[in-house]
């Protein structure tokens, strides 16, 4: 037992490691609001930071309600202080903090905390407290000056005797009147609790109880530690659900701990706590070792292929270089891209966002490069383009392959100068932008074939990144499965938690041709169609695909939509089965497809979207 505890005075290192907020580093505090000694105890070998003893107990177990505990019938603050003398002080090691009330008008607020701090208390607790009353008693209360502000007048007192201070509030008025006389830690009270055969009806949301938390303690010093207690929380997880969404520093437990009589229920119940806590902090330590880099780029996985793509990207955000990012569609392109801006020294500037495959051949270099009035017709005004909009920016070219070759020459004097001559203008404007480049097209194969020019390649291409595919980073998918569960739960069905065994082996076996994209729309048509918590093989679409290791005979008239009209099946079937027999040929790749019938696979995607061609 610590020297300073039995010569009846506070603990000054206790204050550093349990409460200061540097040494927090992430960490819960879990404080044990309990009445008598066992559970106290109990509290403390369960792994609770600190107590908050109470004297509502001591009424409840003579058949009174815990709003005696407010009526001068006896003198309240009394027990606590027996109570901690005989049961509690030299029992425990971890800060005790005195449950007082001060309604009762005569006392003296001063010599009580004096006496407090002689005991050996750690610190002073407004509870019971006002906050937990409304209608006429709050009202009588406050109207004969013992209600909130007497409170904040017994926190003061406590302050000056150098203890620790603990304020229950309700409101945010409230709030700032305790950090107003020096409190340094708040709990919000979310009224009585729910849940247990003791507890009282509340319709207040887990939401709404993080809402009214961020609401009660907006506008307080950052150095205030934070809590939140009662209200629909009941059990460790809801606490743990409350404390993130609001971003607090822990909880009190008073009857979700100790309303159970058994002393190791009190220490279960605590333990539980406690390893929720602990299992927070972890979860968001092992997001940098378990998700790597990724997770600052919106990508999921851990997969050694896409460790180094990340690696790659982390190197080149803080540079000047230009980027190219290739890969197939659906594999996260855009995202590293926005990453990689979001990383860079112009972050706080917007990246310019350019689909080359959308702009019309005729208008290309006006967008880009922009217009003077009266450059053509119908330019009624000056325009900028898309590389002054960028000035001082990112510039992120969302597939470049399909940019027209007679512009081609064009974007790559004005990347190599970093000077544009504005449609109508006889003189150039000096510009500071750096290109991202994305396409999933192979470029090396379009240089080849002549249609895209290779100078302009290696001017964008300062550095080169694929992305690999889904069918190359299998290792990833239970990865990606939890986090899309976690968002399909909250927007198609909340009653999904898991996939079974058979289901993950029809994943890790699909060849995932529509990629991470493709993923994310099996598991929500999944979610949708469960009826239970589990997703089961059957639950599985994979939509235009078979799944994986079942054949079935080609049947390409069939495999034409059966909802058009016999009208537009007798205009379009001639064309269908060309392109479906063309895609068997290639095994359904689409860039080799698109290749053997000379468009685009843009072009290529949009015949088979609009003639219903349902590829296997």
């Amino acid at each position: 037992m610590d020297a300073n505890r039995e010569q009846g005075q506070p603990l000054p290192t206790l204050a550093k490691t349990v409460f200061s907020k540097k040494n927090l580093s992430g960490s819960i505090l879990l404080g044990a609001a309990v009445g008598a000694g066992l559970p106290a105890i109990s509290a403390e070998q369960g792994g609770a930071d600190f107590v908050v003893l109470l004297n509502a107990g001591r009424f409840r177990v003579r058949g009174l309600s815990s709003l005696a505990a407010y009526l001068p019938v006896e003198d309240c603050n009394q027990l606590v202080l027996d109570v901690g003398r005989t049961e509690v002080l030299r029992r425990v090691s971890i800060p005790v903090f005195a449950g007082l009330t001060a309604s009762d008008p005569r006392l003296d607020l001063a010599q009580l905390t004096a006496t407090v701090k002689r005991e050996g208390f750690f610190g002073v607790a407004n509870f019971p407290s006002v906050v937990l009353l409304d209608g006429r008693m709050r009202s009588v209360m406050e109207h004969h000056g013992i209600g909130f502000s007497r409170e904040c007048e017994l926190m003061r007192q406590a302050v000056k005797q150098g203890l620790a201070t603990l304020a229950y509030v309700s409101t945010n008025q409230e709030a700032l009147a305790m950090a107003a006389v020096g409190v340094q830690k708040i709990c919000v009270n979310l009224g009585f609790t729910s849940g247990g055969r003791t507890g009282t009806p509340t319709h207040m949301t887990l939401e709404e109880a993080a809402e009214m938390t961020l609401q009660v303690l907006a506008g307080l010093p950052a150095s205030i530690i934070t809590f939140v207690e009662g209200g629909p929380i009941s059990t460790p997880d809801e606490a743990m659900i409350v404390i993130q969404m609001s971003k607090i520093n822990g909880y009190i437990g008073g009857s979700t701990i100790d309303r159970l009589p058994l002393e190791q229920a009190v220490e279960q119940s605590a333990r539980t706590f406690k390893a929720l806590s602990r299992y927070a902090t972890e979860v968001e330590q092992m997001k940098d070792t378990f998700l790597g880099d990724g997770q600052k780029f919106g990508i999921i996985g851990r997969s050694a292929s896409l460790r180094g793509v990340l690696s790659k990207c982390m190197r080149v955000a803080g540079t000047r270089l230009n980027v190219l990012i290739s890969g197939e569609n659906g594999t996260g392109k855009e995202l590293i891209a926005q990453g990689i801006h979001q990383l860079s020294h112009q972050a706080d500037r917007k990246m310019v966002v350019v689909n080359c495959a959308a702009i019309p051949p005729d208008l290309l270099e006006s967008e880009f490069f922009g217009h003077e009035k009266g450059a053509y017709t119908g330019a009624l005004s000056r325009r900028k383009g898309y590389f002054e909009e960028a000035d001082g920016s990112t510039l992120f070219l969302d597939e470049i392959g399909e940019l027209d070759i007679s512009l081609q020459a064009k974007l790559l004097r004005v990347v190599e100068t970093q000077e544009i001559r504005p449609v109508g203008s006889s003189s150039t404007r000096s510009v500071d932008v750096r290109i991202i480049a994305v396409t999933n097209r192979n470029l090396h194969d379009e240089i080849n074939a002549g249609r895209f020019r290779e100078d302009l390649f290696y001017r964008l291409a300062e550095l080169e990144v694929t992305v690999p595919p889904l069918r190359e980073r299998i290792s990833d998918i239970s990865l990606l499965v939890d986090w899309f569960l976690d968002e399909i739960k909250a927007q198609v069905n909340s009653n999904v938690v898991e996939l079974d065994r058979e289901a993950y082996r029809l994943l890790v076996n699909h060849d995932w041709p529509g990629n991470v994209r493709e993923l994310r729309n099996v598991l929500s048509r999944a979610a949708l169609g469960c009826e239970g918590s589990v997703i089961h093989a059957r639950h599985l679409d994979f939509g235009s695909r078979l799944h994986a290791g079942q054949h079935q005979e080609k049947q390409p008239v069939e495999e034409i939509n059966t909802k058009k009209s016999s009208e537009d099946l007798n205009q379009h079937l001639s064309e269908a089965e060309r392109i479906y027999q063309c895609l068997q040929r290639n095994n359904f790749k689409r860039r080799s497809t698109a290749l053997a019938l000379g468009i685009t696979e843009r072009t290529l995607y949009n015949k088979i979207k609009r003639l219903g061609i349902k590829l296997i």
